[in-house]
């Protein structure tokens, strides 16, 4: 992914019953159809209901208004999917980051999420 500004990685945790999200940098229209096409593919195999997922923000970059509005999309997609509980960590230090995070799950009405400062 080295082309792109931003990176990501999507792994399930079985045993732990997890999807974890880690994203990184900023992302654009290629890394963000990508990450759908992955995103699709991993978790219609499990049983989705039974997993949490966990969104890893700590590296990601706050985002411009234009992306905001599909970062709402994809967080509207995270609770369509039926995940249990969904968790965002992001550093606690990035209050800029902080903010936007909350701004998309309220502006997305995603009501199963919350962040987490780590």
């Amino acid at each position: 992914m080295s082309k792109y500004d931003g990176s990501y990685e999507i792994t399930v945790d079985s045993v732990g019953k997890t999807v974890n999200i880690y994203v990184s940098g900023t992302a654009n229209p290629e890394a963000i159809q990508e990450f759908l096409n992955e995103y699709n593919s991993k978790t219609s195999s499990i049983q989705v209901s039974d997993f949490a997922l966990v969104v890893d923000c700590q590296e990601m970059s706050v985002e411009t208004q234009d992306k905001v509005q599909k970062l709402e999309e994809v967080f509207k997609m995270y609770q369509q999917t039926g995940f249990k509980d969904i968790t965002f960590t992001v550093k606690a230090s990035n209050g800029i980051l902080k903010m936007q995070l909350n701004r998309i799950i309220r502006n997305s009405g995603v009501s199963n999420a919350k962040l987490l400062e780590v």
